[in-house]
């Protein structure tokens, strides 16, 4: 896994059909430092997502809605996956995060998401899931380089 600097601001794609939780993410996100990206459908998401990595420097991680005109969720995780294993994408769902994963297990095999964030997420969850991420891309403890 690529190491990335832990001292450079995450990069994270938000990629959802609906404005207000696409606003909400960015508004959660940056106060944890995070600069934010928001598409608001799978193509544009997955256009943006390609642009940045064919050019080096991919997102950290990419939230996906399931359901969304144009690409669906599934459609994004598979492609995004399917660049690299490595690349972190989460599932935003309205539906229960267990159940949820499980079904898209099934369908995606070894291209399955890294995990769902339910609908309606609190901050402390946003927060959960940017020292995972901070984690998993810096190889170090989950406190290191996350301040409010």
């Amino acid at each position: 896994m690529s190491e990335r600097n832990p001292d450079k601001p995450m990069d994270i794609l938000v990629i959802d059909d609906e404005l207000a939780v696409r606003n909400l993410l960015e508004g959660l996100l940056g106060m944890y430092k995070v600069k934010v990206d928001t598409a608001k459908d799978g193509k544009e998401g997955l256009d943006m997502y390609e642009k940045r990595y064919n050019g080096g420097v991919p997102y950290d991680a990419v939230f996906t809605d399931l359901t969304m005109p144009e690409l669906d969720g599934t459609g994004v995780i598979r492609r995004i996956k399917g660049l690299s294993q490595e690349n972190l994408v989460y599932v935003i769902t309205d539906k229960e995060a267990t159940l949820e994963y499980e079904e898209l297990e099934k369908k995606l095999g070894e291209l399955k998401p890294d995990g769902v964030i339910q609908k309606p997420f609190l901050a402390s969850t946003i927060r959960s899931l940017v020292e995972e991420i901070q984690s998993k891309k810096c190889g170090t403890g989950t406190q290191q380089g996350l301040q409010l």
